[in-house]
């Protein structure tokens, strides 16, 4: 939450958090679920958005969440501000579906507070999740979005490969499949091609071929194909 939220005191303009759930309706996105993290010094400016989003939509819950004492004497401490959004990032995923997504507010709070999302969405913790940006109206260019995404998960993807090709190079497979199943890259062709290493490693070359051969792009055919001598070897123990 901010000062600025719903409404700022100055002017009738929208609040970012205002802004952003009128965008997201625009897009034909259900507001299912609303948390409204604030400070000692927002607890107003969380009353007054939760009740502006009663009046506007039919929202199942809205949870007001206040941080600990400790944030807002030091609205600056990055290390409490990531412990208080996983709290209530937990609050989300419990009642977070199949097929819905997180949406972040990442322009109302403090500076702090707003880098936050993005850190938390870039190292793994919200992988359906989008960290939304609002622009100041009257700071806004012809060429430029009001409301626009932000998203990390790009970065995620990146610490990911570099993991899961390492595991592979190690030939530590079974690792490299729980890496995939936690991760954005994840494709069922792409188990299967972990598992044929694996499969492949423990001298299983039958289950293996049959793994990889039932897929018709050349790169898992050339793999099946691998094995054609290693299939006629008997392999004593």
């Amino acid at each position: 939450m901010g000062k600025q939220d719903p409404f700022p005191q100055k002017n009738q303009e929208e609040g970012s958090i205002v802004t952003l759930i009128k965008e997201l309706s625009q897009q034909n996105q259900t507001i299912k679920n609303a948390i409204l993290l604030h400070t000692q010094g927002t607890s107003t400016e969380a009353e007054l958005t939760r009740e502006w989003i009663r009046e506007n939509y039919s929202c199942d819950a809205i949870q007001l969440i206040p941080v600990r004492n400790e944030l807002s004497d030091d609205p600056v401490n990055l290390t409490l501000a990531i412990q208080e959004a996983k709290k209530a990032l937990n609050i989300a995923h419990k009642l977070q579906q199949k097929g819905d997504t997180l949406a972040f507010n990442a322009s109302s709070g403090t500076p702090v507070m707003k880098s936050t999302w993005a850190i938390l969405q870039s190292a793994g913790y919200a992988p359906h999740s989008n960290v939304w940006q609002v622009r100041n109206p009257y700071q806004l260019k012809s060429n430029q979005e009001r409301v626009f995404p932000t998203n990390l998960n790009s970065l995620k993807k990146e610490f990911d490969l570099q993991i899961i090709s390492k595991q592979i190079k190690n030939y530590n497979y079974s690792s490299a499949l729980l890496t995939i199943k936690n991760s954005s890259l994840y494709h069922p062709k792409i188990e299967d091609a972990i598992n044929y290493g694996k499969l492949r490693l423990s001298f299983n070359f039958d289950d293996a071929y049959s793994l990889v051969n039932k897929h018709d792009d050349k790169v898992m055919k050339n793999l099946a194909n691998e094995l054609g001598e290693l299939r006629k070897k008997t392999y004593l123990p």
